[in-house]
């Protein structure tokens, strides 16, 4: 999640279809070293075709016979539309299967990449596949020493080349007033918003505090605390994904170290990269900053579910930045 003027924007994911194994240098990591030793492997792994074992080095395409595709791990109801969770190894960690091609599978990749710490941007190790660490500069690699990298993140890297960093003061009014108990009350409503439980500290924080309560008033269609006459902080107001309360989505939550982090995100309900493939690929800048600034595209989310979106559109199709830019493309400012 990012900034914008000292406030929280969303992570609108988007899927790329390019490799996310890279082969580098390694540090010593306790996983896997760049030694002359491991480097003869993986070279002779590459040419030994004749060994029945699949070919492990995950940045060649084995021979058809030595590979095969990953099992179907879609739910047992047969519609398709969930994953059944990571297979585990006898000690308790997941393990990632591969494609026909020898690749890590990018679904699986996805849901190891939930775990994530959003802070630290690291997957904790106890929650790792077996012997897969982090180098000294913070790269994930598998058992092999290859790079690895959450699917959706060169996609991400490109949405914020082409649209804004975040959205405007009255864009984060209008989710307010659609999107919180507090925004939606008619002008000169009042109200009191109990006490709640935010981060002791900054963030990531180690542990909770408990916030006072306030008396608030809806001053042109700002719930105001009247202690103060200043806006009601958008941490302490009550949000949903939807316009009548139904669904609430909490503003912290806690991540996989315990530690208290912000959770709430906007996701675009039609993603940035579908956008950009079907028009904003030949849009000068002002005009895809307007849709992407748009609030009636826009829905609160949880930082795991939008993570775990990522550029899908309503039909289930993903996409990405593939697109060259046309005629009437003209640049982000400062890009």
């Amino acid at each position: 999640m990012g900034k914008r003027n000292g406030t929280d924007v969303d992570v609108d994911t988007d899927t790329s279809h390019t490799s996310s194994h890279h082969r580098s240098p390694l540090p010593g990591n306790g996983h896997a070293t760049d030694s002359a030793e491991t480097r003869d492997r993986i070279d002779a792994a590459r040419v030994n075709t004749a060994n029945t074992t699949p070919n492990t080095d995950t940045t060649t395409t084995p021979d058809t016979d030595t590979t095969t595709p990953p099992p179907d791990r879609t739910d047992d109801d047969g519609d398709g539309d969930e994953r059944q969770p990571l297979p585990r190894d006898e000690d308790g960690r997941p393990i990632i299967e591969r494609d026909e091609n020898n690749k890590h599978d990018p679904d699986d990749l996805r849901e190891l990449y939930e775990d994530r710490d959003p802070e630290t941007g690291r997957i904790p190790e106890d929650k790792l596949p077996e012997k897969w660490g982090y180098d000294s500069n913070g790269t994930l690699h598998d058992e092999n020493g290859w790079k690895v990298a959450h699917p959706d993140e060169r996609n991400q890297s490109l949405r914020t080349k082409y649209y804004p960093d975040g959205f405007s003061p009255e864009t984060h009014q209008k989710m307010i007033q659609t999107y919180t108990v507090e925004g939606r009350k008619s002008e000169g409503e009042t109200g009191t918003i109990p006490a709640a439980q935010v981060p002791d500290g900054k963030q990531p924080a180690d542990g909770w505090k408990t916030a006072p309560p306030i008396d608030y008033e809806v001053r042109d269609g700002v719930p105001v605390d009247t202690s103060t006459g200043k806006p009601v902080p958008r941490e302490r107001l009550t949000w949903s994904s939807d316009a009548e309360g139904n669904n609430p989505v909490p503003y912290y939550r806690e991540n996989s170290n315990g530690q208290v982090v912000t959770n709430l995100q906007y996701d675009h309900n039609t993603p940035a990269a579908q956008h950009w493939h079907e028009h904003g690929h030949d849009m000068p800048y002002d005009k895809r900053a307007e849709w992407f600034d748009n609030p009636e595209n826009l829905t609160p989310m949880g930082a795991k579910e939008n993570a775990g979106k990522g550029a899908e559109s309503s039909s289930g199709e993903r996409y990405t930045y593939s697109k060259t830019p046309g005629d009437n493309y003209t640049a982000k400012p400062g890009r």
